[in-house]
This record gives structure tokens, C-alpha cells and sequence, in this order.
């Protein structure tokens, strides 16, 4: 059913699923609802905790009608099956039963990676890298893997005869006649042609599409990890039910990757249109993953959190004829959480959580908070594989082009950090989290803290905990605390004095109060400019007041100390007199 508006543009609408917008004779915007396309992909807060069960997991899947899970993972070496009270509702999922000692004879498979099962529940594929074959057990009773008992195995290899290294992700055809095999180190989507169905020892090896240069070679740019080269070290695959989608677990990344297939179920017509979903936010080493079309739900299993999760999909998507955006002009508003890919620009966006792939501009004020305390993230809780940095007004230009202007010598620019009100604390840690008023983590590497300040102005104490060291050329200024001088000395004499007998520029005198019993004299050198004793003494001593005291306390004493040698060095010490 079509209907044409009466209007310029002319507006076409495509039922039941697409609407058509043109403009004129060549732009159109396309309106169309998706069943699975990963850009509609939407965490949910349904989660399942497998810790107890698996500690390592690696592969997932799930009975079609949603009520039965299971996982697989290296540390228990078997598959643990759940039921769903509720189907597709991982929050309901109890324990059941096991198909255990996959580790042991005859299958020897001690780090299973990856599962698939026929669609009637009575074949189990698994594959794992420490054999580098594929093993299919039979059920008894389907679905059921109390009842599963090993039938055989088969060596993966590739089309020259050495062997398919590494196996983590295995897929099967819904007719069981062709099986897909990916690998954390080859770099490739190996397939597999049966010509029983389902028995893997009618295998023939077929064709091997490479992902190690898969943007390059189609002048892709992955906004992602910001390179041009593949997509490495795949956890898992997953096809759409029709065959014309395929979905990566790429654990490098941690990323989800969408490619489309213009020949259903033949990998190497792919084309990768960008969209994909970045999990290290909340799921880093990712394993394994399901997607059930007719739930509209994917299932994501990462053995760092050992945890289950789900996406909910199917919604609306948005396509121009020129590559163009889609614009909303008076903001957007999000109830749950967003994932952008690629660079994205607004001028309001609301949401609970929010995803960027990519670059993130904005021109206004932008505004990172959680409404009731909480922590804001920024360069957190991600692997990097380079350096990292985290750049704050490094680049402010005045004027267009981004070319200086005198004008802006008149503008400065403030970055604000902590105004507590009174009673409140606010800690700015450096090498150190905090959490609340406790020290969660200290670093355990180097923290470097470099300067070009021309001025540092401090109101309030300054500790430092090990050493204050003042280096090159630095130039060691007076610290004055203001007040009156009521003491004041710099040994100025034209004759050599004892200092008993000196008068100091500002104040009454010297008094001796500790002599040793020598007859050393401390005294003020002529023309020097400083005092010292009148011979040398390695184990005796004497001490001096100064005549006048401070009347009261926060007095400032400052001595300067002169080397006596050509360099003339000083070196002044100040104290505080409490």
C-alpha cells in the first residue's frame, strides 16, 4: 500500500514497514522498522551472575522457545544447563544440570570456547583450543545434556591441510549442512560443507574469509579503535535467521560487530555499514553471544565479570540517500541508555546512559553529572593497546579558522574543580581513588606531575610527605609572611667582632647561653658579611639568643646560610616560631 501526499516534496509511504521521505528528485530519507540491526541494539538491566557456576565463561546458548540456557566455559570444562521460569528472562534462570568431564577422554577438550545445537536439541557441537577439532555429542532426551554422550570428533583444518589453530565460536546452517568456525588467532571465518547433515564426519573444508585487513580493503575506518586495519582475536559468530547478517564477538576491541551479507549464508559477500556496539563499558574480554530474532533479544556472556546480559532490539532506523544525518532540532530525549557511532554533534541530548563510539562535540555547555552523588567516568575502566591522554582546553582559539586573534588576550579561561559547601570535603587525588572518606586504590606505578606555571598561588598548608627537592636553575625567592621585624641581622662589621659584642641591624644584641668549656669564640668576620667560628672544631659548641624575642606567636625565622668558597652559594632555612 502506497500513499502519495499532495504536497512538495512528495511523501510516500510504504506499509507496513517503511515510510519514504523525498525531497525533490534525489534525496530520500528512509523510516524503516528492523527486526535485528545492531544500531537498535538497547542494553537491558536483566542480568544473570554464572560466577557460582562458571568462572571463566565463554559460549552461551539458549532453547528456541526461551526456556533453557547454557554455558560453557574453561574453568569447569563442561556445559551447565538453566530453566527460564520466565522464557528469555535470564533473572529466572536456576540451575539444573551438567554434561561434565568434557576435559576428559575421550573428547580431551580442556579449554572448550565455543557451542552450538541443532535445532531440535539432539546434536551438541563444541570447540575449544587445546585440541583444535570439533566434538558432537547426542542427546538421549533433547535439550536435556544429563543425557549427552560423545559420538565423535574431527580435526579443523584449512584449505591447504594445516590445522585451523585456536577455535573459539562455532555456527551452524538451520539445515545442517554447512558449519562456520572462528579463531582468536587466525584472523578468519573458516567454513565447513557436510554431506550428511549434521554428521561432522562427512566434513570438507571450504572457503576462508579473512578479517585481518577487512577495513582496509573496504576503505573502511573503525571508529572504534581508530585504525584501518581488521578486526582480530573473534570470540564467537552468530548468523540472522534468514542468513543475511552476521554477527563478531571481537574481544581486542570488546566490541559487537554487525556484518551484512548481500548472498545469504556466504560470508565473503560482506560489507560492514559501521554499525557495531562497544561492550567495555560494562563487559571487557568478551566471549560469547546469542541472538533470538523472534524474541527480539541478543545475549552476551564475558568471562571478566563473569556475567550474563541482554539486549533488547527492533525498533526504528533511519537512512538517507547522500549519507546525510538526521537532524532534531529541539534536542533529544532518551529514556534508557544511547550508543552513538562515529562522531557525533548535538546541542541536547538527555539520557540515562550514553554510549559514544567515536568522537563526541559539543558546543554549549556540557553538563557529566549524576543527579545523587554517584562517580562520573572519563578514561576509565578501558584497555588500551597505546597511550592514552585526556586533553582540557589545549587548543582555544579566538576567531575563525582557528587562527589567534588579539582578542582573545582579553579572555581567561577558568577550570573550576571543587566548591564544597561548609562541612563538606573535597579531595583532589592524584595516583590515588577515593571512595567516600576511605582510599580505595593506590597507584602502583609512577605518577609525574609537570608544571610551566609561571605562578602557583596557595592559601592554606602545603605537606609534603617525602622530599622537597628544588633543581637547575630554579630561583629560590624569600618567603615573606608579612609583619613587623623585630630582629634582624646580616652581619655587616668593618672589623672582626665577637658576636656578644655585635649590634645587629634591627634588634638589642646576642647573649651566649651554651659555651662547652673551649675557648672558641663565634664571631662576626670583617668586610664578610657572615659569622663563624674563630678556629676549627669538630666536637664542640656553642649556642646564642637573639636579645629580642617575639611577643607572641606565628613569627617568622629566617636563616640564611653562605658556603665559604667561590661559588657563594646561600641556602636559607625559615622557621615558624608557634
Amino acid at each position: 500500500m502506497k500513499w502519495i501526499g499532495k504536497h512538495v516534496p512528495t511523501t510516500i509511504a510504504s506499509f507496513p514497514n517503511t515510510i519514504e521521505i523525498r525531497g525533490g528528485d534525489s534525496s530520500i530519507t528512509t523510516i524503516d522498522y528492523d527486526a535485528s540491526d545492531i544500531s537498535t541494539w538497547q542494553l537491558s538491566a536483566k542480568t544473570f551472575d554464572v560466577d557460582d557456576y562458571e568462572t571463566v565463561p565463554e559460549a552461551l546458548f539458549f532453547k528456541p522457545d526461551g526456556t533453557k540456557m547454557y554455558l560453557i566455559g574453561r574453568s569447569g570444562d563442561d556445559v551447565d544447563e538453566f530453566a527460564l521460569s520466565t522464557p528469555w528472562d535470564v533473572t529466572t534462570a536456576s540451575y539444573t544440570d551438567q554434561l561434565a568431564n568434557i576435559s576428559s577422554s575421550p573428547t580431551s577438550e580442556s579449554n572448550p570456547y565455543g557451542m552450538f545445537f541443532s535445532p531440535d536439541g539432539i546434536y551438541l557441537y563444541i570447540v575449544g583450543s587445546t585440541m583444535d577439532q570439533v566434538a558432537q555429542f547426542t542427546l538421549s532426551t533433547a535439550w536435556d545434556v544429563s543425557t549427552g554422550s560423545y559420538t565423535r570428533e574431527q580435526d579443523l583444518t584449512k584449505s591447504g591441510g594445516s590445522d585451523y589453530s585456536n577455535p573459539t565460536g562455532i555456527f551452524f546452517k538451520p539445515d545442517g549442512t554447512e558449519f562456520w568456525v572462528v579463531s582468536s588467532t587466525e584472523d578468519t571465518i573458516q567454513k565447513y560443507t557436510l554431506s550428511t547433515a549434521w554428521d561432522i564426519s562427512t566434513i570438507s573444508v571450504s572457503h576462508s574469509t579473512s578479517l585481518l585487513n577487512f577495513f582496509t580493503s573496504n576503505n573502511l575506518y573503525d571508529p572504534i579503535s581508530h585504525n584501518t586495519s581488521g578486526i582480530g582475536s573473534v570470540q564467537d559468530i552468530f548468523f540472522s535467521d534468514d542468513g543475511s547478517r552476521v554477527w563478531l564477538v571481537d574481544s581486542d576491541g570488546d566490541t559487537l560487530y554487525q556484518l551484512d551479507l548481500s548472498t545469504p549464508w556466504d560470508v565473503t559477500t560482506k560489507t560492514y555499514s559501521g554499525q557495531n556496539v562497544m561492550t567495555s563499558a560494562y563487559a571487557t574480554n568478551s566471549g560469547g553471544i546469542f541472538v533470538s530474532e523472534s524474541a527480539n533479544k541478543a545475549f552476551i556472556v564475558a568471562n571478566s565479570n563473569d556475567m550474563v546480559r541482554t539486549f533488547n532490539f527492533g525498533a526504528a532506523t533511519f537512512d538517507t540517500s547522500n549519507d546525510s544525518s538526521v537532524g532534531f532540532k529541539s534536542g533529544l530525549n532518551v529514556k534508557g541508555d544511547s550508543t552513538f557511532d562515529g562522531i557525533s554533534s548535538f546541542r541536547q541530548v538527555y539520557s540515562r546512559n550514553t554510549y559514544i563510539n567515536g568522537g563526541f562535540t559539543s558546543t554549549s555547555t556540557t553538563n557529566l553529572t549524576n543527579g545523587n552523588g554517584g562517580t562520573v567516568n572519563i578514561l576509565d575502566g578501558t584497555t588500551y593497546t597505546g597511550d592514552a591522554r585526556l586533553d582540557i582546553m589545549t587548543n582555544i582559539y579566538w576567531g575563525a579558522n582557528n587562527v589567534d586573534q588579539s582578542t582573545q588576550n582579553n579572555y581567561q579561561h577558568n577550570i573550576n574543580l571543587g566548591k564544597p559547601r561548609t562541612g563538606a570535603t573535597v579531595n583532589l587525588n592524584i595516583g590515588r581513588s577515593r571512595d567516600g572518606s576511605g582510599v580505595s586504590t593506590d597507584h602502583t606505578g609512577i605518577v609525574k606531575i609537570v608544571s610551566k606555571a609561571q605562578t602557583f598561588d596557595h592559601d592554606g598548608y602545603l605537606k609534603v610527605g617525602q622530599k622537597l627537592e628544588v633543581t637547575g636553575n630554579a630561583d629560590l625567592q624569600v618567603f615573606d609572611l608579612g609583619g613587623t621585624v623585630i630582629f634582624s641581622d646580616t652581619f655587616t662589621e668593618t672589623n672582626t667582632t665577637a658576636l656578644e659584642s655585635h649590634t645587629p641591624d634591627t634588634g638589642a644584641g646576642w647573649t651566649k647561653v651554651f659555651d662547652d668549656g673551649s675557648t672558641n669564640t663565634w664571631n662576626v668576620v670583617g668586610g664578610g658579611g657572615y659569622a663563624s667560628l674563630n678556629a676549627s672544631d669538630s666536637d664542640d659548641g656553642v649556642i646564642y639568643l637573639a636579645d629580642t624575642l617575639p611577643t607572641s606567636v606565628d613569627y617568622e625565622v629566617r636563616v640564611d646560610f653562605k658556603r665559604r668558597d667561590s661559588s657563594d652559594d646561600t641556602f636559607e632555612i625559615i622557621f615558624k616560631y608557634k
